[in-house]
């Protein structure tokens, strides 16, 4: 998508705005070689007034578009309906007029730095259609209808002809953006709240896909970062909700349940659904202490604290296996759900899953999604995950993968591109992406020690927090170690960023203002969030080699802004 500069928001307009409604989800279609102003303000002689769309092209030419619900302007005949300076053809020529103008003062303000664009005039009558270019008579170009507005790129040579294309067009741009990039933080907040509605809504496109292989009962679908699993993960558990099943969502670590778990309840108090049925989220823990209690009974070990040797983890897990597959090999079990998803199923064993589908009442004939990314399973697990070994006793499997790159703004999809390594080849591998939106760049900054990490993290968050770019409950804060364990207490004790308390992620309750998500890299996998901050790491260039899986899945979380303070 373009790199918009919006100064007006969608929800904002009226009726009286329809037309520049229209004509903002026909442009929202412009990849993000395009940049576009939405209102802007400019001098009719001395009069200020406000124009519609500024739209800079991939080639450094620049139209000015007046948008009218129905335009009246030259006919064949040359004649022209309307009183003078009201008429539409009047007005545009206007806007162009006061566009040079500003442009011309700032080029002038810096002579051989920057470079001027061709600026050329449009109309965009949102209730015709048609596509008319400009004449002797008429010289601009009259674009009828949102259809002939999406194909505006197959126009433009036509449109903007009359002045050659800027080689120079980063000049332009940086003029361009000197003018009219309004830098004021209430615009900067109204851009990065609509880019993230936009990214979502990007997201959204493949649900479809969810309706059109309704036929198969059991998707296998594979993703790489940011291709949206877990947000297709979420819409098929609904799916399946509504038509009545009582659905087992799963995922593996603590924090991702939490956040799944308030995710499927705001879905059912929003209303956005009719759950007929019922989702039950667990992670993989809670899961076999639930079902060894209620079907076989037995003492299960507590979880070693967190640092306690690998071996105490080992033994950990297995107790709990062997509690989950004896409850459902027990005399009295009855499975308690139809229909089962699982989000990050890399993380889970590949002997786990038959425990899984013994919760189904179907069984492996039963409705379910497993979501996975083999890259993204931890180093430090043992073996690889084998989508074949899960699913050679499904009968009515259907393989889909995510292939495009939906959820990151392009400054955080060219950052993740550009941490190369043997242990981030995979994950990096699994980025693609040619429709990308803008967004605020990555913010990389160093600190001489852990605590000036903790201030200058603090700091910027403060920043963000004011200005409104992002609300304390968008925000997620990660360290290479989870920072409410004993040996690195002191990133959290009696820590206050930016007025709010640090709460581990997996206990985070949405609604409280004064909360701010924290876990460590590796625990934040399968969660994501608008601005992420990543504190007392070292630099890329420092990491060992078993740290830069982490590091990259725990930047990854950030859909559109993120900042890594390094140490």
């Amino acid at each position: 998508m373009a790199r918009w500069y919006i100064a007006r928001s969608p929800e904002s307009l009226d009726e009286d705005n329809e037309g520049e409604l229209i004509a903002y989800q026909a442009l929202k279609s412009l990849d993000d070689s395009w940049t576009i102003r939405w209102c802007y303000d400019y001098l009719d002689g001395e009069i200020p007034k406000e124009g519609d769309f500024l739209i800079l092209g991939p080639d450094g030419r620049l139209l000015v578009l007046e948008v009218k619900t129905r335009a009246r302007v030259f006919t064949s005949t040359g004649q022209r309906d309307g009183e003078a300076g009201s008429r539409a053809e009047d007005q545009v020529q206007a806007q162009k007029s006061g566009v040079l103008n500003a442009l011309e003062e700032r080029y002038q303000q810096n002579v051989g730095v920057l470079t001027k664009p061709w600026t050329v005039a449009a109309i965009f009558s949102a209730k015709e259609h048609g596509y008319q270019p400009k004449t002797h008579a008429r010289p601009f170009s009259l674009i009828g209808g949102p259809d002939h507005l999406r194909r505006l790129p197959q126009y433009w040579e036509e449109i903007t002809s009359g002045g050659f294309p800027t080689y120079d067009t980063e000049a332009v741009r940086n003029l361009f953006h000197a003018v009219y990039g309004d830098a004021s933080p209430e615009a900067e907040a109204r851009f990065i709240s609509e880019t993230d509605r936009l990214l979502i809504e990007k997201a959204s496109a493949d649900f479809s896909l969810l309706e059109a292989l309704s036929e198969n009962s059991q998707l296998l679908v594979r993703g790489g970062p940011g291709s949206g699993k877990s947000w297709m993960a979420e819409r098929h558990a609904l799916m399946l909700a509504t038509q009545g099943m009582n659905v087992l969502f799963l995922c593996f670590n603590k924090a991702l349940g939490a956040h799944l778990t308030q995710t499927m309840a705001r879905q059912r108090i929003k209303g956005k659904e009719e759950l007929i049925g019922k989702i039950t989220v667990r992670t993989w823990e809670a899961l076999c202490r639930e079902m060894g209690g209620r079907f076989a009974p037995t003492d299960l070990p507590e979880e070693p604290p967190l640092g306690a040797p690998v071996a105490d983890f080992d033994s950990y897990y297995a107790a709990l296996d062997s509690a989950l597959e004896a409850a459902v090999t027990s005399s009295g079990f009855v499975p308690p759900y139809d229909a089962l998803i699982v989000d990050e199923a890399q993380d889970h064993r590949n002997d786990r899953w038959d425990s899984y589908f013994a919760l189904l009442t179907g069984g492996s004939y039963s409705q379910m999604g497993i979501y996975y990314d083999p890259a993204q399973r931890p180093a430090f697990f043992s073996g690889e995950f084998n989508i074949s070994r899960v699913s050679e006793n499904l009968p009515s499997k259907a393989h889909l993968q995510l292939l495009e790159t939906r959820r990151y703004t392009r400054p955080i999809f060219e950052y993740l591109c550009n941490l190369l390594s043997e242990e981030t080849d995979r994950l990096i591998g699994g980025l693609r992406s040619s429709y990308l939106l803008a967004g605020p760049e990555v913010i990389v900054k160093e600190a001489p020690n852990p605590d000036m990490a903790k201030s200058a993290a603090a700091a910027l968050l403060k920043e963000w927090f004011e200005e409104k770019l992002v609300t304390p409950e968008e925000t997620l804060l990660l360290f290479p170690k989870d920072p409410f364990s004993d040996k690195y207490r002191q990133f959290a004790e009696d820590s206050y960023y930016a007025n709010c308390q640090i709460v581990p992620a997996d206990s985070f309750v949405a609604g409280k203002g004064d909360l701010l998500r924290s876990t460590s890299f590796n625990k934040s996998k399968g969660l994501d969030a608008r601005a992420v901050v990543l504190v007392g790491t070292p630099s890329w260039e420092d990491l060992a080699p078993d740290q830069r899986q982490s590091y990259w899945i725990a930047a990854s979380r950030a859909r559109q802004m993120l900042a890594v303070i390094t140490c």
